[in-house]
């Protein structure tokens, strides 16, 4: 084992046990404080409670005032109110919401506004519907509206990474490659392979890849393989370091791949064994994904370079990436009515485009919702609102898995299904297995493809990204998927929902207190 592996494993190790010392540590201050309190003598526990409580006022009243979700505050201050000084130790650890620290934040948001594309569509929009959802995801997101009709829906894992596989093979630039998960197997033997071939003919390619998702199943030999091509570039996104990082929590949940500045690939599926069915770990994985060519592909370049950016400190000049021939397809205003924008996602944007777009097409539905997501553990005011779509007549469905991948996350979404289901929501479990598709489909005109999990993380956490779509073809498909996957689920019943256990009801209701913070 080569010597800088020993120091990356050790590395790691440190980390690690630097978390765990500082949770025990927190703990048993607050044991400490809690038997003092009980049961010292000189009236000493009375004076140490009343000191803890007045000085955790201090972390609640800067919860309460902050920008974060209500429920992601109203955890906090639970946590802080049961245990004031672990509380108040892990809300100083982990607690910082969305933001960068102020200098990285500045640096990361002068790179990204000198790169950003531009696109003159949106002012050929007149719809009033369509113009309510393209002025908020423009004007949070900052990215540009592309008249666009060269997408293709990949309604399937499998068929996704043949298509990848063919377009890499055809690249004679360059090669573009961040995922979330990349893990050793079938998948990574087949593109590792091909990606060395491509390099020895000159193809440029650079992968990102995020340093915990794929941590666990990736090898450092197979990296390694890689990054010793001169033409190979792979980086680990915000990687686990010596020291204890309070931005540990922002992943890199992001789904993207770029060839050439001719085609761009963005959705739910990895790279790893079990999105192409060579594995079975959870039952059949359900996946899809978007194809895309176009002008559009210029934001996919600049969501990449700005990734690239934050990995490797390396600036990328996306003008030399865009491809001239791609970039001057003009469409018929009159004849091509179809619009997208891809956009980004995560801390250190002002805003929050994705959890505004999402809730804003639930809000403004006229006729139906589908959404199909994995995990659903979202706030209440997000619950009330779907409640609302169904109670006012709009056809609302959820698609969700059958066969959960992480169980106690299984259990708080199905916490909030019984809310649904009495206020007249559709809920499906995708009996066949494992539902990872993240698609939500509105009005059969607009629709959202991407990497958004309906969940604290995804929503609030991570770094993430998708296209929307005012789309009626290409919604239509999406729609037809769906409910190809509703025929060969299971409806839950209401009924049947009520009669769980009572140890998961306790369950559920601790864990949807606390889904905010996990």
């Amino acid at each position: 084992m080569k010597l800088k592996h020993v120091f990356k494993i050790v590395l790691n190790i440190f980390n690690v046990f630097t978390k765990v010392i500082i949770f025990l540590l927190s703990l048993a201050v607050q044991i400490n404080i809690f038997w003092v309190s009980l049961f010292s003598a000189y009236d000493y526990g009375i004076v140490v409670h009343i000191v803890t409580i007045c000085l955790s006022a201090i972390p609640i009243v800067h919860i309460y005032n902050s920008s974060n979700n209500s429920s992601f505050k109203m955890s906090w201050i639970i946590l802080i109110l049961i245990t004031p000084v672990l509380g108040s130790i892990l809300y100083l650890l982990f607690g910082q919401g969305r933001s960068f620290s102020g200098h990285k934040a500045k640096r990361f948001k002068e790179y990204a506004s000198s790169q950003l594309p531009t696109n003159d569509a949106i002012k050929s929009i007149r719809n009033l519907d369509d113009k309510k959802y393209v002025n908020l995801l423009h004007n949070c997101s900052y990215l540009p509206f592309y008249l666009d009709k060269e997408v293709m829906f990949l309604n399937d894992g499998e068929i996704w990474f043949n298509h990848l596989i063919e377009d890499i093979k055809n690249a004679t630039k360059y090669v573009f490659l961040e995922y979330f998960v990349i893990s050793d197997g079938y998948v990574l033997d087949t593109l590792s392979n091909i990606l060395l071939q491509k390099a020895d003919e000159g193809v440029e390619i650079r992968i990102i890849l995020d340093d915990i998702g794929s941590k666990r199943k990736l090898k450092q030999k197979s990296i390694d393989r890689l990054n010793s091509h001169k033409n190979i570039h792979v980086y680990s996104f915000n990687p686990m370091g010596l020291f204890f990082s309070l931005n540990l929590n922002f992943r890199n949940h992001r789904k993207i791949a770029v060839i050439d500045g001719k085609v761009a690939y963005c959705g739910g599926t990895n790279l790893a064994d079990e999105y192409v069915h060579k594995t079975n770990r959870f039952g059949y994985w359900r996946d899809n994904c978007c194809k895309y060519s176009g002008p559009a592909i210029k934001s996919f370049i600049y969501i990449f370079s700005i990734d690239w950016y934050m990995s490797t400190k390396i600036k990328l000049d996306i003008e030399q990436y865009i491809d001239p021939q791609t970039d001057s397809i003009v469409y018929n205003i009159e004849e091509d009515k179809n619009y997208i924008c891809p956009f980004s996602d995560g801390p250190g944007d002002d805003l929050n485009p994705g959890y505004s777009l999402i809730k804003a097409l639930i809000q403004n539905a006229k006729k139906s919702i589908y959404i199909s997501t994995p995990y659903f553990i979202i706030d209440r005011d997000f619950i009330t609102t779907l409640e609302n779509a169904a109670l006012s007549g709009i056809d609302v469905r959820i698609l969700i898995p059958s066969i959960p991948d992480k169980k106690a996350i299984y259990a708080m979404t199905y916490y909030h299904i019984g809310r649904l289901i009495k206020s007249g929501v559709k809920v499906y479990r995708y009996t066949p297995g494992f539902n990872h598709a993240k698609n939500i489909i509105v009005d059969d005109k607009y629709s959202l493809c991407g990497t958004f999990n309906l969940d604290y993380r995804s929503l609030f956490l991570h770094f993430e990204c998708g296209a929307f779509h005012i789309n009626k073809k290409l919604t239509n498909e999406l729609k037809n998927d769906f409910y190809y996957a509703i025929n060969k689920s299971q409806l839950i019943d209401y009924n049947t929902w009520k009669k769980r256990p009572i140890l998961i009801r306790i369950v559920e209701f601790i864990g949807s207190l606390i889904a905010p913070l996990l």
